[in-house]
């Protein structure tokens, strides 16, 4: 993971080197509803995911602590 994150920093770096501006674009009269809609059903989705992922992984944790040891 820590090779993956030291390859893609420069990566990114250089993404923005090469930004352009956008001082000259219009300001948006309209939302685009579809984008919001599947952004927000991707962002509380995964975090929902994530928190369930957590919470199954560790439930059986707690009920092997709470037992005696043999």
């Amino acid at each position: 993971m820590t090779k993956l994150i030291a390859c893609l920093l420069p990566f990114f770096w250089s993404c923005l080197a090469f930004a352009e501006d956008v001082k000259d674009a219009p300001i948006p009269t309209e939302m685009n509803w579809v984008g919001i809609a599947v952004f927000a059903f991707i962002f509380f989705g995964g975090s929902f995911g994530f928190i369930a992922l957590v919470w199954w992984k560790g439930r059986g944790k707690k009920a092997d602590k709470d037992t005696p040891a043999k």
